[in-house]
């Protein structure tokens, strides 16, 4: 195994070719969750199009990250970041939660749809950066969840739940 320059032990430990072994991963997972999503349907685009779309080119671009990272002399991996690792993750939970409602033990969410569900999620994930500020966040968050309430709901079709407890859909 090449050696890195400041000899931190090889390609292996270079946080590029991991960063890109983790895309492929991800996009491989969002590739299979959508496998039995329809791609296609009588009236327009199915709810497994973005979902393919979307995995497919982070598994390009994982792909060329790894290969690039191969070319490339490695760098120390350095440190996790634990924290800021848990609280996006915990969003993207929170997210899946609070979408279309769910029980886990004695707690029981109502479906919230994306007007709920989407700023929560993004204000969470934005709590990962340190130096965010709230009144910003809380702004790009329901800015960012209004874009994808007119693009996926209304430009779109996918029937994805806006805000089932007050209008039905």
């Amino acid at each position: 195994m090449p050696q890195s320059p400041n000899g931190s032990g090889g390609r292996f430990r270079d946080r590029d070719f991991w960063a890109g072994i983790a895309l492929v991963v991800l996009g491989g997972v969002a590739l299979i969750g959508a496998a039995d999503l329809p791609f296609m349907t009588r009236q327009g685009v199915g709810a497994g199009l973005m979902p393919r779309i979307v995995g497919g080119l982070i598994v390009a671009l994982g792909a060329l990250q790894v290969a690039l990272a191969l070319r490339a002399p490695a760098g120390p991996v350095g440190a996790w970041a634990w924290r800021e690792i848990v609280i996006v993750l915990g969003a993207v939970v929170l997210f899946g939660f609070t979408i279309r409602g769910g029980t886990i033990g004695p707690v029981e969410v109502p479906p919230l749809g994306l007007v709920i569900a989407g700023p929560l999620a993004a204000f969470v994930a934005g709590l990962a950066d340190r130096s965010a500020k709230r009144g910003e966040l809380f702004v790009f968050s329901v800015a960012i969840s209004a874009v994808c309430i007119v693009a996926f709901r209304f430009a779109l079709g996918i029937p994805v739940p806006v805000a089932p407890w007050l209008i039905g859909y």
